[in-house]
């Protein structure tokens, strides 16, 4: 899987806190958490990361679908 930045940084809430810059960070950080609670929902998230092969797909596994979608049009304004 391509590593790609995540930006912003991703903020995890546990002690000590966890902040994931990049999505190979995310996928470790994924697979730990879908270890000790297997959940689906971990699992498809994990998968997202792993088919991740740009960063449009990446930022999808990031933010949601809806979410990346929204940054690229802003992205894409603030270049024209």
């Amino acid at each position: 899987m391509p590593d790609f930045p995540i930006d912003p940084e991703l903020r995890i809430r546990a002690s000590p806190p966890i902040v994931l810059r990049r999505t190979t960070e995310a996928v470790d950080f994924i697979r730990k958490v879908a270890l000790s609670a297997p959940d689906r929902a971990w699992q498809d998230v994990l998968r997202s990361f792993e088919a991740a092969r740009d960063e449009w797909s990446a930022m999808e596994a990031v933010y949601g679908p809806d979410r990346s979608r929204k940054k690229k049009e802003r992205s894409l304004r603030a270049m024209n």
